[in-house]
């Protein structure tokens, strides 16, 4: 088990994270084949998609984590993800830090 890091600009903190991905389609990969029981998210991955098709993915194939880390600079981002989690994730915590 281990935290999974999402972010196609910022690197990957030194300590807290295990494996770090910058696009939806690695993350969804990984989301797959890994055991994880935490994430951090941006929102805007650039050419990658979004912090929020990662979310629905994670929501599509029962994937959920008791933490939840968004740590996007998008505002707009930021609310969509968090009301989703509210919505399809009632039992994990949602937190704000920077990545």
């Amino acid at each position: 088990m281990g935290k999974l890091f999402v972010d196609d600009r910022r690197p990957m903190p030194k300590t807290g994270y295990d494996v770090h991905c910058q696009d939806v389609a690695s993350a969804k990969l990984m989301l797959s084949v890994m055991t994880f029981d935490g994430i951090s998210l941006d929102y805007n991955l650039g050419e990658g998609g979004t912090g929020l098709e990662i979310l629905e993915f994670m929501k599509e194939k029962g994937i959920s984590f008791p933490h939840i880390n968004i740590h996007s600079d998008s505002i707009i981002g930021r609310e969509l993800m968090t009301e989703f989690c509210g919505k399809h994730f009632p039992d994990s915590e949602v937190t704000f830090r920077p990545g």
